[in-house]
């Protein structure tokens, strides 16, 4: 029986009403090595199954995995991320046989509300249908506990039958989003991998393209990635048009690989009616909607994604740029603030705020103070700043010297493109030497 030994504190339930949970990543007790793909994959299906229930606030998985193997309390965990509701578990995958086990926890009291412990025969036809199964059966406890009026969620399809491909797909979803560009060309290479092993399998189509334009976008701009990306993904679609995460990869290929804000937007609105409380959802509209000159609507949505993903730093830094656009400064200080706070706090998230003070207020001293605080070997992540500091300034001799500091003869990222020799053109300009 899928339920059978179930524990509920009811008392403790009838104090915890408010719909929101974090599930915490799983534990790994499994003797066996090279099993924590699998793990991660019982974590991954059941956020997105919570995810389509909107009467729960789901935090995302982003700011959940920082609590792996955390000494930190339950309380103060709920605090971090704004829930009512904490739920860990632990999975045990020891040759044919799996054991899960899940409890849900109140995380300002301490008391579990119910535990289960589910105990599968594994074979290469039904992994999928166990962990989707135990994935379901999770999320309509919490629905039934958290939430009464919830749906109760239906389990999805396999994806597909062939074991060695969903074991593939598993091991090369496990490394998505990583984000160099060795990593995207090593998750391509796995996902072509699992299309050889086999040729139907719609969601690894997706993804291919998912990770094809995030090569084009955030690498090479090769239009050939793009072209495939969306042969891809349009394949998957016709194989399952109402996959909402195949959606939702769609509305991020025409957001990037077209700049067609207006397609990816109505993508992105069927994606949200089969993930109504995913943060992606949210996170990549404020992104489409800023990009198309909407910032107001652009923070709203932010705002919500940052609910359901409270130490996303992307968001965070998001929120801080799109405040400083509506010349906002008091809410993009809040949200640095909020930033600096964070345990993954980027390089670049030093110089967020200090940019917006630069570009509202004009204030060079506060962009220098924040490339200040940056490691040298780090500073060439922010090497434009460097010169623009002392150029604005008009310190053109110091602004020399630093692009002499530095080695090569082009200053290069995702927004900027200089020659070095352009950049001294600029000073010697300044300086009436025409």
């Amino acid at each position: 029986e899928p339920w059978s030994g179930t524990m509920v504190n009811t008392a403790a339930v009838a104090r915890s009403k408010q719909g929101s949970v974090a599930v915490l990543p799983f534990a790994n007790r499994s003797a066996e090595p090279d099993t924590a793909y699998f793990v991660d994959g019982v974590h991954d299906d059941l956020l997105t199954q919570l995810s389509r229930n909107p009467d729960l606030k789901v935090i995302s998985r982003t700011s959940v995995m920082e609590y792996r193997d955390t000494t930190k309390k339950m309380r103060q965990i709920g605090q971090e991320l704004g829930v009512a509701h904490l739920l860990e578990g632990a999975v045990q995958r020891s040759g044919k046989r799996v054991r899960i086990t899940a409890q849900l926890i109140d995380a300002a009291s301490d008391e579990h509300l119910w535990a289960e412990t589910f105990d599968r025969e594994l074979t290469p036809e039904n992994v999928f249908e166990i962990q989707t199964e135990i994935a379901v059966a999770i999320a309509g406890a919490l629905g039934k506990t958290l939430a009464s009026d919830a749906t109760p969620p239906q389990a999805a399809a396999a994806p597909t039958r062939n074991a060695k491909a969903w074991d593939l797909y598993l091991r090369a979803r496990a490394q998505s989003g990583v984000g160099t560009g060795l990593d995207i060309a090593k998750v391509i290479a796995m996902y072509r991998q699992v299309l050889v092993e086999e040729p139907g399998f719609a969601q690894a189509m997706g993804e291919l393209g998912f990770e094809l334009t995030n090569s084009y976008w955030f690498e090479t701009r090769r239009v050939a990635e793009r072209d495939e990306a969306r042969q891809w993904i349009d394949k998957a679609l016709a194989l399952e048009p109402d996959n909402p995460r195949l959606r939702w990869i769609f509305a991020r290929h025409l957001y990037h690989g077209w700049l067609d804000y207006d397609a990816a937007l109505e993508q992105l609105a069927i994606a949200e009616q089969g993930m109504p409380g995913s943060a992606d959802v949210f996170e990549l509209r404020g992104w489409i909607l800023r990009r198309a000159g909407r910032p107001a609507e652009a923070v709203e949505s932010l705002g919500v994604a940052l609910g359901l993903n409270p130490r996303s730093v992307d968001i965070l830094e998001g929120l801080v740029e799109t405040h400083g656009i509506l010349g906002d400064l008091e809410a993009a200080q809040r949200m640095h603030e909020r930033l600096m706070a964070s345990p993954s706090v980027d390089v670049d998230s030093h110089t967020r705020y200090a940019l917006v003070q630069l570009g509202v207020l004009g204030d060079t001293h506060a962009y220098a103070r924040a490339l200040e605080q940056i490691p040298p070997e780090r500073r060439a992540d922010v090497e434009i700043g460097y010169f623009q500091v002392p150029y604005l300034q008009r310190d053109y001799e110091r602004a020399e010297q630093y692009l002499a500091a530095f080695p090569g003869e082009l200053i290069e990222d995702q927004d900027v493109l200089a020659p070095k020799s352009l950049l001294r053109a600029l000073l010697a300009r300044a300086g009436g030497q025409a």
